[in-house]
């Protein structure tokens, strides 16, 4: 009993400061930590904290769920990691997140965090960033998406992000708090 309230212990502590429990080798744990929802109102969030947040609370709010979203991977971290994932068909332009829902629908979710304005920034007294913004090729995904009759959005907030989940997921069930 002692470790698995060092665990859960463990995942809440890691959670407060800014980083993830590994919630892939806890996730069949029978007591793993279910977190609030983070709000993605923290205007020095950047998109991948943002997209990290987002995962984590689909994770733990939809259990039956799990493995039908996932990150598109279209980023290499080196040139020859790039050239590999090139000759492998990663491409640029697809979403950020695929959301699979019944019926054969696909979601494809593209996280952005909003531009924040030289006024903006000063007011919380923060560098100003022009972020927010698609590439060409994430607009060409997005229209050729549309166009076969895929669904494709742009959240830029945990809110939105939980309102698309929740129109397509239905209502999460409740299985209690720890």
């Amino acid at each position: 009993m002692q470790n698995i309230i060092n665990q859960i212990d463990r995942g809440a502590t890691l959670f407060r400061r800014g980083l993830q429990p590994n919630i892939f080798t806890m996730k069949n744990h029978p007591f793993y930590p279910i977190q609030d929802a983070p709000t993605g109102q923290d205007l020095n969030a950047s998109e991948s904290k943002l997209q990290s947040e987002m995962f984590l609370w689909a994770w733990n709010t939809y259990p039956q769920y799990r493995r039908m979203l996932f990150h598109i991977n279209n980023k290499a971290r080196n040139a020859v990691e790039g050239n590999k994932f090139k000759a492998m068909g990663v491409v640029r332009g697809p979403s950020d997140l695929a959301l699979l829902a019944p019926g054969g629908r696909t979601i494809w979710i593209e996280v952005k965090v909003p531009e924040i304005g030289e006024l903006q920034a000063a007011e919380f007294g923060i560098a100003p960033r022009a972020e927010g913004k698609q590439s060409e090729e994430q607009e060409d995904f997005q229209r050729k998406a549309e166009a076969w009759g895929h669904t494709y959005v742009i959240v830029e907030r945990m809110e939105e992000f939980q309102e698309v989940v929740k129109e397509y997921w239905g209502a999460p069930v409740s299985f209690g708090r720890v």
